[in-house]
């Protein structure tokens, strides 16, 4: 008994000390054309999702903070009757996307970019998708209105501020308040009054943080 237990353990000797016997392991340097990673450019839908463009001007631009969300747009030239639009994702790294809006709101084509410490990388096109159908909207409830001071950056606006309350599809009350101002840009959304200043429904909010008439392209389309 006492030499299975000898022959075993030299057994198991032998074996551990055959773990260390194949050769040592290499560390080798990626080639170069390893290293890159291919950025996925994102579609973007086939119709413009904001503001009516034909009420845009070339050099406008807004900027909304969305929860954590940061992003702007900018209207920053013309090809005909056409609008190039841009919408530029706030970030460590910024995602610019020039889209050509047509006046009814089709995008014609559109062109990607991130922009990064290091500089803008160079614009590629992005794809077009068939945009969602709008949900169906329940009709709109009891309105009042008012004006109210609202801050934006260093300015003070005298906004128009709009509440509506309604029932939604399943029956329940909801409340939707709006600000806006004839001062602000509708590039994300527009009426009579003015951009929009502000919104808050269902616990959702997103805020205007700037705005102005001096906007550039990030994006250069060859």
């Amino acid at each position: 008994m006492k030499s299975m237990k000898k022959i075993a353990f030299a057994a198991g000797l032998f074996a551990l000390a055959g773990c260390g016997s194949g050769p040592a392991s290499v560390m080798k340097e990626v080639p170069p054309e390893l290293r890159h990673v291919t950025k996925v450019v994102p579609p973007v839908p086939d119709r413009h999702p904001y503001g009516d463009v034909s009420k845009v001007t070339v050099g406008q631009w807004t900027r909304y903070a969305e929860g954590d969300r940061t992003f702007m747009l900018a209207a920053v030239a013309k090809e005909g009757d056409d609008l190039w639009i841009e919408v530029i994702e706030e970030g460590e790294t910024r995602e610019a996307s020039a889209r050509l809006v047509a006046p009814g709101g089709a995008v014609k084509k559109a062109f990607f970019l991130e922009i990064a410490k290091e500089g803008p990388s160079e614009g590629v096109p992005q794809s077009l998708e068939q945009s969602p159908a709008r949900p169906a909207r329940a009709p709109e409830g009891s309105r009042d209105t008012a004006e109210e001071k609202v801050k934006v950056g260093d300015r003070e606006l005298a906004a128009k501020r709009v509440r509506v309350r309604s029932e939604d599809l399943d029956g329940r009350i909801v409340e939707e308040v709006t600000w806006w101002h004839p001062d602000v840009p509708p590039l994300y959304a527009g009426t009579a009054d003015g951009g929009l200043v502000r919104r808050k429904s269902k616990g959702a909010s997103i805020e205007l943080v700037g705005y102005g008439t001096d906007a550039k392209p990030l994006v250069v389309i060859r």
